[in-house]
């Protein structure tokens, strides 16, 4: 599935890709570099926000464990 989010700062499109119909996570958008917390539910972009540096690596450390533990579950 392609997404396509509109960055809420400079209404330029960005296309991700997704294995699953649902996704919730942050992204950089690749033209005014605006950070954003976005939502996808049922192949559906639901959020889309803008969120402080702070946010946005504190997400991302998140992630990191997230997928760390998962690894560790599925060894």
């Amino acid at each position: 599935m392609i997404a396509v989010i509109t960055c809420p700062l400079c209404n330029v499109d960005s296309k991700m890709s997704l294995l699953e119909d649902n996704f919730s996570g942050v992204l950089l958008c690749w033209k005014c570099k605006a950070k954003l917390s976005l939502e996808i539910k049922d192949r559906q972009v639901t959020k889309v926000e803008t969120i402080s540096d702070e946010e946005f690596t504190e997400q991302l450390e998140l992630d990191k464990l997230k997928k760390k533990f998962q690894k560790s579950e599925n060894e």
